[in-house]
């Protein structure tokens, strides 16, 4: 069910961003921008929350001295990575949506 979360919120907003971004593939552009800004920023926020040593871990094992911290490096960016390639569907899926959405929807506008 987590698994189903972390994924669907970087997918669900990836899309309604690249649907609202409008036309053109330098926005299209921008919104996989984003998404990679917030995936190095998820990175950077675990990393500035890693306790400094195994003593103040609360035990926890599966982590591993890396820059200075105590933390999982390896599992953190593989998440970080499941959820940019989720954003990168999203994005997909939104301009697709987008480019078959929005011409029909100004042709019923149009005078």
């Amino acid at each position: 069910m987590w698994v189903l979360i972390w994924l669907a919120g970087p997918f669900l907003l990836a899309a309604v961003l690249a649907f609202l971004a409008g036309n053109g593939w330098i926005r299209t552009y921008a919104v996989l921008g984003v998404g990679l800004l917030l995936a190095f920023g998820f990175v950077a926020a675990v990393y500035l929350g890693a306790p400094p040593d195994y003593q103040h871990s609360q035990g926890d094992e599966d982590g591993r001295m890396f820059l200075g911290r105590w933390w999982e490096p390896d599992w953190i960016t593989f998440v970080a990575g499941l959820g940019y390639v989720s954003w990168m569907v999203g994005v997909g899926l939104g301009a697709f949506v987008r480019v078959f959405v929005r011409p029909a929807h100004s042709r019923e506008a149009a005078p």
